[in-house]
């Protein structure tokens, strides 16, 4: 389980947080930055690998493998959050689109020679727009996913918020919280989860595997989640 915005500093109590049954990770930027703005949960005892290798501490993202006894396969597992400002402050129109960028080539080099790949997260991109400020980063995923065989699985809006505005109240529509596959055969469930405390749909993907073993088929379910903390 991911959760985005989670902005968890250094300062912070790990217990206030704690999970029992859980392990807690952060971003690599609470080392570097005193922040983590995503956090993650694994179950103890899961077969997750995490790669340290692989995650940058200007990146907002969490990665996993998940091993399977006697099967030389990688299944990885992605969180990302992309926050709007860097970790430095820095707001401006061109530092967002190097950060951008720079996670997209990070998520590039991740993926290469995967067996499955999950990427999940709010990624503040919203797929439902196609004016010309959003159509650039809404072009690098389609470009992403082109290039990788992936599928976006979410397609109604993750985030439902009143504006009031000069002609009246109105209801805002994003779709900012993705979920991406190479594997969407075998994806059993995908889709979305009211949260009370926060203006963001939470979205999760359950993947159907099955084993073959003494002629006998057993299934198991393995369930990822994304929540975004307001």
């Amino acid at each position: 389980m991911f959760v985005s915005e989670a902005d968890r500093a250094t300062t912070h109590d790990d217990k206030l947080i704690n999970i029992n049954g859980y392990q807690l990770h952060n971003s690599k930027s609470r080392d570097i930055y005193g922040k983590s703005r995503i956090v993650a949960y694994t179950r103890e005892g899961s077969n997750l690998i995490r790669r340290h290798d692989l995650e940058s501490p200007d990146a907002e993202l969490i990665i996993f493998d998940k091993t399977y006894q006697n099967k030389p396969i990688v299944d990885r597992i992605i969180g990302l959050y992309r926050p709007f400002t860097g970790p430095n402050g820095d707001s401006s129109s061109g530092g967002t689109w190097s950060r951008y960028t720079l996670l997209i080539n990070i998520i590039n080099q991740a993926i290469n020679g995967c067996s499955r790949v999950t990427i999940i997260g709010d990624i503040n991109v919203d797929l439902l727009k196609s004016d010309v400020t959003s159509g650039r980063y809404s072009e690098t995923l389609k470009t992403l996913c082109d290039e990788n065989s992936l599928e976006q699985l979410i397609h109604h809006p993750t985030r439902i918020q009143p504006m009031n505005t000069a002609g009246g109240w109105v209801v805002q529509e994003s779709l900012l919280d993705h979920v991406y596959t190479s594997d969407f055969r075998s994806v059993e469930k995908c889709g979305s989860l009211h949260l009370s405390n926060s203006d963001h749909m939470a979205v999760y993907v359950t993947y159907q595997n099955s084993d073959n073993k003494s002629a006998e088929k057993k299934s198991s379910t393995n369930e990822i989640i994304v929540l975004t903390a307001r």
